[in-house]
């Protein structure tokens, strides 16, 4: 699994993602209909974007993830710490909801779990 590492220069969180990461392109789209009703779609802007499940996150570190997806907050992600180290990304927390809640289960309420959803700005 590959070692990754998000900061937002004062704050660093070290994490490997769960079976199921992907890195799908994202794009930006404009949609219009012509005066004879066709629809159209126009693709721009290719963002890349990641689809990140975590598992055993501590208490303080799920605070501070959904914490920066409430604050808009602008991070540096570095993807794969063991074979490009010096590669980031800058981007923001896209989930719609907050990313991580807890197990749920009893004696694991300090851990949490989700899907980080990050795309770059």
């Amino acid at each position: 699994m590959p070692s990754m590492k998000i900061t937002d220069g004062v704050t660093i969180i070290n994490f490997s993602p769960e079976a199921g990461y992907i890195k799908p392109d994202d794009f930006d789209v404009i949609r219009h209909s012509a005066i004879s009703g066709k629809e159209y779609s126009y693709k721009f802007s290719k963002k890349r974007r990641w689809e990140i499940p975590l598992e055993n996150i501590a208490t303080a570190d799920a605070t501070t993830f959904n914490d920066w997806r409430d604050d808009l907050a602008q991070l540096t992600f570095y993807d794969d710490m063991i074979n490009a180290p010096s590669v980031s990304y800058t981007v923001r927390i896209h989930n719609d909801e907050k990313p991580l809640s807890s197990f749920g289960v009893p004696n694991w309420e300090d851990k949490f779990r989700g899907t980080l959803i990050l795309r770059e700005l």
